[in-house]
């Protein structure tokens, strides 16, 4: 796990002794060691996993891994036909509370729809994510859109997660300075304000949405927040999201002042033009 670098994400704990519905302890050994030395380069998941923590979805770090996740991969033949990005995910999927199963036509799924993996022979000439292609965590479609990587459509599949601090929708016909901003925001190729655990998915007509981990992403966080914004034609739209607890008789974003402070110190002058006057408030 240390050459693979995912001591910091997962660990095990093999199976005492095996009931009926596990993996005898042998077992369980020699599937997961197969699945991690086929699963590559695990950096771009501890992000994500700690996303996952602050939003309760686990009691610590890293993720101790038991026979159901070993048993959950599936066969051989199902993980040696996988992408590295999807036998990663297979191993901790449900501890970033996404479901990833291959139905009986051979066709991934996640959380019960299809996920389409790309091939880079199978992408248009003109795809807006081909010159990003990454053969180990592709190009995929989800949810009726395209997503730069199947890490990208997880981290999508994981937004609006936690309190509401703000929601604003920005009209080209009504305010175009700021709305041509945020749409400068969802299509800008990361890092964006220095952030670089990012969604991006692509919309017909040009037009993307974007989720933007702000904070809870490094070690010495101690709460997520996370910023979507649609860039579109005629409209653009921006929510705000945190898992800090909210402060008992306040309202509105007054209720996360430390949500508040990040947002200020890391968007700038672009959280008023995101937010208007919504986190314009004491925080003190």
């Amino acid at each position: 796990m240390v050459a693979k670098g995912i001591q910091n994400v997962v660990s095990y704990r093999v199976p005492w002794r095996a009931r009926r519905d596990q993996l005898r302890p042998m077992d369980f050994l020699l599937r997961l060691l197969y699945v991690i030395e086929k699963s590559g380069d695990w950096a771009g998941w501890e992000a994500i996993v700690r996303m996952a923590k602050h939003r309760g979805l686990m009691g610590r770090l890293p993720i101790e891994l038991t026979s159901a996740d070993v048993e959950g991969v599936g066969s051989r033949a199902v993980v040696d036909g996988r992408c590295e990005a999807l036998r990663q995910l297979s191993l901790i999927g449900r501890h970033l509370g996404v479901a990833l199963q291959r139905d009986n036509k051979g066709e991934e799924r996640l959380n019960g729809r299809l996920l389409t993996i790309h091939t880079l022979h199978t992408l248009p000439a003109d795809h807006p994510f081909r010159d990003r292609y990454d053969p180990a965590n592709p190009v995929c479609e989800f949810d009726g859109f395209a997503f730069a990587s199947i890490r990208d459509a997880v981290l999508y599949e994981m937004r609006y997660r936690g309190s509401e601090v703000a929601d604003q929708y920005v009209y080209q016909h009504l305010d175009a300075p700021r709305h041509n901003r945020l749409r400068e925001l969802a299509h800008q190729q990361p890092p964006v304000w220095k952030c670089g655990t990012i969604s991006t998915n692509h919309y017909a007509a040009g037009d993307r949405a974007r989720v933007i981990v702000l904070h809870g992403d490094q070690p010495q966080h101690t709460f997520e927040a996370h910023l979507y914004i649609f860039g579109g034609s005629t409209f653009s739209h921006a929510r705000l999201y945190t898992t800090e607890r909210p402060v008992a008789g306040r309202m509105g974003a007054a209720r996360f002042p430390q949500t508040v402070r990040v947002v200020r110190e890391v968007m700038g002058a672009d959280a008023q033009g995101a937010f208007g006057n919504q986190l314009a408030v004491a925080v003190d």
